[in-house]
């Protein structure tokens, strides 16, 4: 029963639905816990670094074209984060460290 809640709070905290740059200070350090955000992130990378978004003639943008390092931005996704594969090592990272707990429960209750 405490593994959804687990999960789902993960997920709030991965950038879906609150970017990172307006994440409460007091939970800031919990995303940096969840799987989520390191998905995320290098999805979002992986979709807009080094694009420039055209407007069509209904759009209300202020600024056309938007390059996508904006968008990035946008998310709350600064700094060394930028990287893609920097996300993508930290998701390694997280698997390997998750099994090797996991790993070492079971060791323990065998």
């Amino acid at each position: 029963m405490l593994a959804p809640l687990i999960t789902i709070c993960l997920f709030i905290l991965g950038g879906f639905y609150i970017p990172f740059n307006i994440l409460n200070p007091a939970l800031n350090w919990a995303s940096w816990l969840s799987m989520a955000r390191y998905g995320f992130s290098a999805l979002i990378i992986n979709e807009y670094q080094g694009r420039i978004i055209e407007c069509d003639a209904t759009s209300k943008a202020t600024s056309c074209p938007l390059p996508g390092s904006e968008v990035i931005a946008s998310f709350g996704i600064v700094g060394a984060w930028e990287s893609l594969w920097l996300n993508v090592a930290m998701l390694a990272v997280v698997q390997v460290a998750l099994r090797l707990v996991t790993y070492l429960l079971l060791l323990r209750n065998k």
